[in-house]
């Protein structure tokens, strides 16, 4: 303006989710760029959660993906969106975006070991990643009986709650179901000698230490 020249703007539309809200920082259940802020896993899931409804709209504005691409993703929401190949598609390209590719492959590797229990194929720093912000217990035994601990561990709310629970097949130890009333938990046997994730039916999880 001050040289009598012209200018150019440059807009773009407001991201909203499928409901209308707005796409930002300040909403909740928000991700960080930063990996101190939000884990490349939790940035994974966070994009695998997106909902039929606005994963092509995410593809489109968040990704390189080829319209090609795009557009059979989108076929694919229509057809068969149990797959949830385009909410895939979109977490593995966004998180190699921000994270990497090598962040990416992990987040996508400790995902399916959690959705199909194979808890033992992760390493160390994964299993911290995978159950950072879950209830943690620190056993500070050397072995514990599985009703106590569940009990100690806030899992089971009293030890008739943890024998029923385990009796329905509803305990997991590190991705086997264990339905033993008698069963003890060593420390020796954890993942890596030091966890033992216990998960009480499809998604509570505690991380016992």
């Amino acid at each position: 303006r001050a040289d009598g020249g012209r200018a150019f703007g440059l807009t773009c539309p407001l991201v909203t989710n499928a409901d209308g809200t707005k796409f930002g920082k300040m909403e909740k259940g928000a991700v960080w760029l930063s990996a101190d802020r939000t884990s490349p896993y939790e940035f994974y899931q966070f994009w695998i959660g997106t909902d039929d409804q606005s994963v092509v709209e995410y593809l489109k504005t968040f990704t390189f993906l080829s319209h090609d691409e795009i557009r059979d993703l989108e076929t694919s929401v229509k057809e068969d969106p149990g797959k949830r190949l385009a909410q895939r598609a979109l977490a593995e390209s966004v998180t190699e975006l921000v994270h990497g590719k090598e962040a990416a492959e992990k987040a996508e590797r400790i995902s399916r070991a959690l959705f199909q229990g194979e808890l033992a194929e992760l390493k160390e720093d994964e299993i911290e990643q995978a159950f950072h912000g879950v209830p943690t217990h620190a056993m500070g035994e050397v072995e514990s009986g599985l009703i106590d601990l569940l009990v100690a561990a806030s899992v089971s709310s009293s030890k008739r709650q943890a024998r029923q629970d385990i009796s329905s097949g509803a305990i997991y130890l590190n991705g086997e179901r264990c339905t033993d009333l008698e069963h003890m938990v060593r420390k020796a046997d954890g993942l890596h000698g030091r966890y033992v994730v216990i998960r009480r039916g499809k998604s509570k999880y505690t991380l016992v230490q």
